[in-house]
């Protein structure tokens, strides 16, 4: 569980606390360079949101659920190469495997995610995150 969060396996409670900033620390620029990606893809949809502003809410809930997603890939790989489940040329084939799952819960999640937004405002186009097609 420390290695999945970038932890080192050996940071006890009582590490000096230099210590554990240095073992910290790298993970969480990575963690930081990635946020700024995700950052990067929600500024393409700036003028989207700029229109749609009820649609910030969803952000935090697009963001907890990939991260969540990350971390279910993560968890299963890590115990497959701990148990020496996985061999050399099967990281294509884990590749695909974990893409497919990731893009069919991405589409029944965010099903599920428009048809709350749907019902919560009553917007087809809210419920669909489609363009504005009214003139305002």
């Amino acid at each position: 569980m420390q290695l999945m969060v970038g932890l080192s396996g050996e940071e006890r409670l009582w590490t000096p606390w230099k210590t554990s900033i240095g073992r910290r620390l790298p993970w969480l620029g990575v963690n930081l360079i990635t946020a700024l990606g995700a950052s990067t893809v929600v500024s393409v949809f700036e003028n989207t949101l700029a229109r749609w502003t009820v649609l910030v809410v969803f952000l935090p809930l697009i963001s907890a659920v990939a991260g969540n997603t990350g971390n279910q890939a993560l968890t299963v790989i890590i115990r497959a190469l701990a148990l020496g489940e996985v061999a050399p040329g099967d990281a294509l084939r884990i590749l695909r495997k974990e893409l497919l799952i990731g893009a069919a819960n991405g589409c029944l999640l965010g099903l599920a995610i428009g048809l709350f937004a749907f019902g919560w405002r009553g917007s087809v186009m809210l419920g669909a995150v489609g363009q504005e097609t009214t003139d305002s």
